[in-house]
């Protein structure tokens, strides 16, 4: 899984549920550190990620964001991943 997958899912409205997408993010971040390990910036890089995603994931649960925002939320994300690479 990769934030460009999950963006084309998201355009496609192919999640059914909240707890679909943290699927695919959490497979993110093991595909991420999965293929770059020899690459520590890059490594720090997906933990930060998911230490902020993990703190701020329970209280998006609880707001509803409409779809465009989340959507401009996962594009922010892959935009990060692809200036850092």
């Amino acid at each position: 899984m990769d934030y460009q997958t999950m963006t084309r899912k998201l355009d496609r409205r192919k999640y059914s549920s909240m707890e679909d997408f943290a699927d695919d993010l959490r497979l993110v971040y093991t595909n991420g550190r999965k293929f770059n390990a020899a690459s520590p910036d890059i490594l720090t890089l997906i933990d930060n990620l998911e230490v902020l995603w993990k703190k701020e994931w329970p209280g998006m649960l609880k707001r509803k964001l409409p779809g465009e925002v989340k959507k401009q939320l996962l594009q922010a994300i892959n935009q990060v991943k692809v200036e850092d690479v």
